[in-house]
Protein backbone atom coordinates (compact mmCIF):
# COMPACT_ATOMS: atom_id res chain seq x y z
CA UNK A 1 0.00 0.00 0.00
CA UNK A 2 1.45 3.12 -1.04
CA UNK A 3 1.71 6.03 1.32
CA UNK A 4 1.41 9.13 -0.15
CA UNK A 5 -2.39 7.59 -1.82
CA UNK A 6 -3.07 6.56 2.25
CA UNK A 7 -1.85 9.78 4.78
CA UNK A 8 -5.26 11.30 4.47
CA UNK A 9 -7.14 8.14 4.92
CA UNK A 10 -5.01 6.98 7.72
CA UNK A 11 -6.07 9.77 10.03
CA UNK A 12 -9.71 8.42 10.11
CA UNK A 13 -8.69 5.15 9.61
CA UNK A 14 -6.13 4.87 12.81
CA UNK A 15 -8.45 7.64 14.71
CA UNK A 16 -5.41 10.10 14.84
CA UNK A 17 -7.05 13.28 14.80
CA UNK A 18 -7.37 13.44 18.40
CA UNK A 19 -3.83 12.95 19.14
CA UNK A 20 -2.05 16.25 17.19
CA UNK A 21 -3.16 18.41 20.09
CA UNK A 22 -0.19 19.37 21.83
CA UNK A 23 -0.87 19.47 26.42
CA UNK A 24 1.20 22.02 26.89
CA UNK A 25 0.99 21.41 30.48
CA UNK A 26 3.07 17.97 30.55
CA UNK A 27 5.25 20.19 27.71
CA UNK A 28 6.09 22.64 30.86
CA UNK A 29 6.06 19.99 33.63
CA UNK A 30 8.20 17.81 31.95
CA UNK A 31 10.88 20.27 30.57
CA UNK A 32 10.76 22.13 34.32
CA UNK A 33 11.93 18.34 35.52
CA UNK A 34 14.20 17.79 32.72
CA UNK A 35 16.24 20.95 33.38
CA UNK A 36 15.88 20.58 37.19
CA UNK A 37 17.13 17.49 37.16
CA UNK A 38 20.05 18.57 34.87
CA UNK A 39 21.20 21.03 36.84
CA UNK A 40 21.28 20.13 40.13
CA UNK A 41 23.00 16.63 38.92
CA UNK A 42 25.55 18.98 36.84
CA UNK A 43 26.28 21.07 39.93
CA UNK A 44 26.97 17.41 41.92
CA UNK A 45 29.85 16.79 39.23
CA UNK A 46 31.11 20.43 39.58
CA UNK A 47 31.54 20.39 43.08
CA UNK A 48 32.79 16.30 43.28
CA UNK A 49 36.33 14.97 42.65
CA UNK A 50 36.40 12.84 39.47
CA UNK A 51 37.99 10.35 41.84
CA UNK A 52 34.86 10.31 43.83
CA UNK A 53 31.83 7.52 42.70
CA UNK A 54 29.33 10.35 43.23
CA UNK A 55 30.92 12.47 40.54
CA UNK A 56 30.84 10.08 37.95
CA UNK A 57 26.88 9.22 39.17
CA UNK A 58 26.26 12.72 38.80
CA UNK A 59 28.06 13.50 35.40
CA UNK A 60 25.73 10.47 33.85
CA UNK A 61 22.54 12.09 34.98
CA UNK A 62 23.42 15.49 33.82
CA UNK A 63 24.63 14.24 30.05
CA UNK A 64 21.66 12.55 30.07
CA UNK A 65 18.93 14.88 31.30
CA UNK A 66 21.00 17.55 29.23
CA UNK A 67 20.64 15.47 26.25
CA UNK A 68 17.03 14.42 27.22
CA UNK A 69 16.46 18.88 27.23
CA UNK A 70 17.75 19.33 23.60
CA UNK A 71 15.15 17.52 22.12
CA UNK A 72 12.28 20.15 23.41
CA UNK A 73 14.03 21.86 20.94
CA UNK A 74 12.69 19.24 18.30
CA UNK A 75 9.29 20.05 19.46
CA UNK A 76 9.63 23.64 19.25
CA UNK A 77 10.23 23.55 15.61
CA UNK A 78 7.84 21.35 14.79
CA UNK A 79 4.93 22.61 17.18
CA UNK A 80 5.45 26.30 16.58
CA UNK A 81 3.37 28.66 18.01
CA UNK A 82 1.16 25.77 19.22
CA UNK A 83 3.23 25.65 22.62
CA UNK A 84 2.88 29.98 22.78
CA UNK A 85 5.71 30.55 25.28
CA UNK A 86 7.41 27.54 25.55
CA UNK A 87 10.06 28.64 23.17
CA UNK A 88 11.30 31.27 25.59
CA UNK A 89 11.24 29.10 28.72
CA UNK A 90 13.78 26.89 26.40
CA UNK A 91 15.86 29.98 25.31
CA UNK A 92 16.55 31.52 28.82
CA UNK A 93 16.84 28.04 30.77
CA UNK A 94 18.76 25.91 27.96
CA UNK A 95 19.18 27.28 24.63
CA UNK A 96 21.19 29.84 25.86
CA UNK A 97 23.00 28.50 28.38
CA UNK A 98 24.27 25.43 26.05
CA UNK A 99 24.69 27.46 23.21
CA UNK A 100 22.30 25.78 21.04
CA UNK A 101 19.22 28.71 20.54
CA UNK A 102 16.21 27.85 18.51
CA UNK A 103 17.61 29.74 15.21
CA UNK A 104 20.40 27.18 14.82
CA UNK A 105 17.71 24.46 14.75
CA UNK A 106 15.22 25.88 11.84
CA UNK A 107 16.56 24.17 9.16
CA UNK A 108 15.81 20.85 10.28
CA UNK A 109 12.29 21.38 8.83
CA UNK A 110 14.19 21.04 4.78
CA UNK A 111 14.45 17.58 6.29
CA UNK A 112 10.70 16.71 6.27
CA UNK A 113 10.42 18.35 2.80
CA UNK A 114 9.78 15.81 0.06
CA UNK A 115 12.00 17.44 -2.60
CA UNK A 116 14.95 17.60 -0.53
CA UNK A 117 15.17 14.29 1.67
CA UNK A 118 18.73 13.12 1.62
CA UNK A 119 20.32 15.42 -0.98
CA UNK A 120 22.93 17.78 -0.19
CA UNK A 121 19.84 20.34 1.01
CA UNK A 122 18.98 17.96 3.68
CA UNK A 123 20.88 18.77 6.91
CA UNK A 124 20.26 15.62 9.03
CA UNK A 125 20.95 13.46 6.16
CA UNK A 126 24.88 13.03 5.84
CA UNK A 127 26.41 10.64 2.91
CA UNK A 128 29.31 9.70 5.06
CA UNK A 129 27.00 7.41 7.27
CA UNK A 130 26.71 5.09 4.70
CA UNK A 131 30.44 4.38 5.65
CA UNK A 132 30.67 3.01 9.19
CA UNK A 133 34.06 3.89 9.77
CA UNK A 134 33.97 7.49 8.46
CA UNK A 135 30.78 7.95 10.59
CA UNK A 136 32.32 7.02 14.07
CA UNK A 137 35.38 9.14 12.70
CA UNK A 138 33.27 12.14 12.27
CA UNK A 139 31.37 11.47 15.54
CA UNK A 140 34.41 11.27 17.66
CA UNK A 141 35.54 14.13 15.57
CA UNK A 142 32.91 16.42 16.71
CA UNK A 143 32.73 14.62 20.03
CA UNK A 144 35.89 16.43 20.91
CA UNK A 145 35.60 19.57 18.57
CA UNK A 146 31.62 20.30 18.54
CA UNK A 147 31.52 21.99 22.25
CA UNK A 148 34.12 24.15 21.23
CA UNK A 149 32.24 25.03 18.46
CA UNK A 150 29.03 25.58 20.42
CA UNK A 151 30.62 27.94 22.97
CA UNK A 152 32.69 29.89 20.00
CA UNK A 153 30.38 30.48 17.43
CA UNK A 154 27.16 31.05 19.64
CA UNK A 155 28.58 31.98 23.11
CA UNK A 156 31.34 34.64 21.68
CA UNK A 157 31.41 35.79 18.22
CA UNK A 158 27.37 35.89 18.43
CA UNK A 159 28.56 39.55 19.74
CA UNK A 160 29.88 40.87 16.18
CA UNK A 161 28.36 38.37 13.47
CA UNK A 162 25.03 40.25 13.42
CA UNK A 163 27.25 43.45 12.59
CA UNK A 164 30.09 41.56 10.66
CA UNK A 165 29.90 42.78 6.94
CA UNK A 166 27.81 40.56 4.39
CA UNK A 167 30.40 39.22 2.64
CA UNK A 168 31.69 38.05 5.54
CA UNK A 169 28.26 36.89 7.56
CA UNK A 170 26.72 35.26 5.00
CA UNK A 171 29.04 32.15 5.17
CA UNK A 172 29.44 32.06 8.54
CA UNK A 173 25.33 31.94 8.33
CA UNK A 174 25.19 29.41 5.62
CA UNK A 175 28.18 26.94 7.04
CA UNK A 176 28.78 27.39 10.72
CA UNK A 177 25.62 28.51 12.70
CA UNK A 178 23.34 25.39 12.17
CA UNK A 179 22.48 22.56 14.48
CA UNK A 180 22.86 19.97 11.22
CA UNK A 181 24.19 16.69 10.63
CA UNK A 182 25.23 17.18 7.36
CA UNK A 183 28.55 19.18 7.06
CA UNK A 184 28.16 19.67 3.50
CA UNK A 185 24.48 21.70 4.52
CA UNK A 186 24.40 25.43 2.93
CA UNK A 187 21.57 26.79 4.99
CA UNK A 188 19.90 29.69 2.70
CA UNK A 189 19.68 33.31 4.23
CA UNK A 190 15.99 33.44 3.85
CA UNK A 191 16.36 30.67 7.09
CA UNK A 192 17.74 33.88 9.19
CA UNK A 193 15.11 35.41 10.53
CA UNK A 194 16.76 39.07 11.20
CA UNK A 195 14.88 39.80 14.42
CA UNK A 196 14.86 36.29 16.12
CA UNK A 197 18.71 35.74 15.35
CA UNK A 198 19.32 39.24 16.96
CA UNK A 199 17.97 38.28 20.16
CA UNK A 200 19.01 35.12 20.59
CA UNK A 201 22.74 35.70 19.05
CA UNK A 202 22.74 38.66 21.94
CA UNK A 203 21.03 36.01 24.27
CA UNK A 204 23.54 33.34 24.22
CA UNK A 205 26.80 36.37 24.39
CA UNK A 206 25.03 37.32 27.56
CA UNK A 207 24.93 34.60 28.94
CA UNK A 208 28.77 33.74 28.02
CA UNK A 209 29.61 37.10 29.86
CA UNK A 210 27.68 36.62 32.57
CA UNK A 211 29.58 33.11 33.66
CA UNK A 212 32.84 34.77 33.05
CA UNK A 213 31.63 37.65 34.97
CA UNK A 214 30.76 35.79 37.88
CA UNK A 215 33.67 33.28 37.61
CA UNK A 216 36.24 36.33 38.01
CA UNK A 217 34.23 37.16 41.06
CA UNK A 218 34.62 33.92 42.06
CA UNK A 219 30.97 32.82 42.93
CA UNK A 220 31.54 30.29 40.04
CA UNK A 221 34.45 28.09 39.31
CA UNK A 222 36.05 27.62 35.81
CA UNK A 223 35.52 23.60 36.78
CA UNK A 224 31.92 24.19 35.60
CA UNK A 225 33.38 25.00 31.90
CA UNK A 226 35.24 21.78 31.67
CA UNK A 227 32.74 19.62 33.25
CA UNK A 228 30.17 21.28 30.85
CA UNK A 229 32.79 20.50 27.97
CA UNK A 230 32.88 16.84 29.25
CA UNK A 231 29.12 16.36 29.23
CA UNK A 232 28.55 18.24 25.66
CA UNK A 233 30.96 15.68 24.31
CA UNK A 234 29.00 12.98 25.50
CA UNK A 235 25.73 14.53 24.86
CA UNK A 236 27.63 14.62 21.35
CA UNK A 237 28.40 10.88 20.99
CA UNK A 238 24.67 9.90 22.47
CA UNK A 239 23.18 11.97 19.29
CA UNK A 240 25.22 11.16 16.64
CA UNK A 241 24.63 7.10 18.01
CA UNK A 242 20.73 7.84 17.82
CA UNK A 243 20.91 9.40 14.44
CA UNK A 244 22.87 5.93 12.96
CA UNK A 245 20.03 4.18 13.69
CA UNK A 246 16.96 6.61 12.83
CA UNK A 247 17.61 6.07 9.07
CA UNK A 248 19.01 3.19 6.63
CA UNK A 249 20.37 6.27 4.56
CA UNK A 250 19.73 4.84 1.09
CA UNK A 251 18.40 7.68 -0.12
CA UNK A 252 21.63 10.07 -1.09
CA UNK A 253 21.19 12.60 -3.76
CA UNK A 254 17.74 10.97 -5.04
CA UNK A 255 14.51 12.42 -5.32
CA UNK A 256 12.05 10.56 -3.49
CA UNK A 257 8.85 10.10 -2.24
CA UNK A 258 6.73 10.28 1.08
CA UNK A 259 6.38 6.58 1.23
CA UNK A 260 9.84 6.11 0.33
CA UNK A 261 10.88 8.51 3.01
CA UNK A 262 8.94 6.62 5.53
CA UNK A 263 10.14 3.46 4.64
CA UNK A 264 13.84 4.74 4.69
CA UNK A 265 13.14 5.81 8.29
CA UNK A 266 13.22 3.65 11.29
CA UNK A 267 11.27 2.98 14.45
CA UNK A 268 12.52 1.13 17.60
CA UNK A 269 9.92 -0.05 19.73
CA UNK A 270 12.42 -1.08 22.72
CA UNK A 271 11.56 -0.51 26.06
CA UNK A 272 9.58 2.24 27.22
CA UNK A 273 12.19 3.33 29.53
CA UNK A 274 15.64 2.48 28.65
CA UNK A 275 14.62 3.54 25.10
CA UNK A 276 13.92 6.78 26.45
CA UNK A 277 17.62 7.34 27.67
CA UNK A 278 18.96 7.18 23.80
CA UNK A 279 15.72 8.25 22.27
CA UNK A 280 13.86 11.09 24.16
CA UNK A 281 10.29 12.25 23.96
CA UNK A 282 9.44 8.80 21.93
CA UNK A 283 12.10 10.06 18.89
CA UNK A 284 12.62 6.38 18.68
CA UNK A 285 9.52 6.50 16.42
CA UNK A 286 10.77 7.98 13.72
CA UNK A 287 9.48 6.62 11.16
CA UNK A 288 6.08 7.83 12.03
CA UNK A 289 6.94 11.04 12.60
CA UNK A 290 7.97 11.31 9.20
CA UNK A 291 4.34 10.26 8.07
CA UNK A 292 3.26 12.71 10.62
CA UNK A 293 5.65 15.31 12.11
CA UNK A 294 3.46 17.62 13.61
CA UNK A 295 2.61 14.66 16.11
CA UNK A 296 3.38 15.70 19.46
CA UNK A 297 5.80 13.98 21.39
CA UNK A 298 3.30 12.19 24.13
CA UNK A 299 1.12 11.26 21.52
CA UNK A 300 3.61 8.99 19.63
CA UNK A 301 3.30 5.82 21.06
CA UNK A 302 -0.53 5.85 21.02
CA UNK A 303 -0.26 6.56 17.83
CA UNK A 304 2.05 4.18 16.88
CA UNK A 305 -0.22 1.40 18.44
CA UNK A 306 -2.99 2.83 16.69
CA UNK A 307 -1.45 2.57 12.75
CA UNK A 308 -0.45 -0.96 13.76
CA UNK A 309 -3.95 -2.38 14.90
CA UNK A 310 -5.33 -0.24 11.29
CA UNK A 311 -2.84 -0.89 9.16
CA UNK A 312 -3.10 -4.07 6.60
CA UNK A 313 0.21 -6.40 7.16
CA UNK A 314 1.66 -5.55 3.88
CA UNK A 315 1.59 -1.80 4.91
CA UNK A 316 5.34 0.01 4.39
CA UNK A 317 5.42 1.39 7.94
CA UNK A 318 5.37 -2.31 9.41
CA UNK A 319 9.04 -2.57 7.35
CA UNK A 320 10.24 -0.13 9.77
CA UNK A 321 10.03 -1.21 13.01
CA UNK A 322 12.78 -2.92 15.04
CA UNK A 323 13.14 -4.32 18.79
CA UNK A 324 16.20 -2.66 19.92
CA UNK A 325 18.60 -0.23 19.42
CA UNK A 326 21.19 -3.15 18.89
CA UNK A 327 18.51 -4.65 16.55
CA UNK A 328 18.45 -1.20 14.18
CA UNK A 329 22.12 -0.73 14.63
CA UNK A 330 22.65 -4.46 13.49
CA UNK A 331 19.73 -3.88 11.04
CA UNK A 332 21.82 -0.59 9.66
CA UNK A 333 25.28 -1.80 9.18
CA UNK A 334 23.56 -5.08 7.22
CA UNK A 335 21.86 -2.51 5.12
CA UNK A 336 25.48 -1.10 4.25
CA UNK A 337 27.13 -4.24 3.66
CA UNK A 338 24.82 -4.98 1.47
CA UNK A 339 25.52 -1.50 -0.51
CA UNK A 340 29.21 -1.86 -0.58
CA UNK A 341 28.88 -5.44 -1.99
CA UNK A 342 26.38 -3.65 -4.92
CA UNK A 343 29.13 -0.73 -5.33
CA UNK A 344 32.14 -3.35 -5.36
CA UNK A 345 30.53 -4.94 -8.26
Amino acid sequence: MRVQVDVAALLDVADLQSLFSPNKVRYWLDFGATVAISYAAFAGAVFSSVSAPGFWCCFVVATLATYRGNFFLHEIVHQGPRLGAFSWAYLLLYGFVHKIPVIAYLPHLVHHEVSHYGDRNDPEYAEWWANPTAAVRYMLAMAVAGPAWFMLRFGVLSAVVPWLPVAVRAPLYARWSSFALNPKYVRPIALWPRRKTLVEEYGCFCYTAGFVVLSLRGYLPWRALAVWYAMMSAFLVLHFARAIVNHGYGRFHHTTTLEAMVADARNVTGHPVLSELWAPLAVRYHALHHLFPRLPYHSLPAAHVRLLKALPADHVYRTTNSPSFVSALNRALAHRRREARQEAR
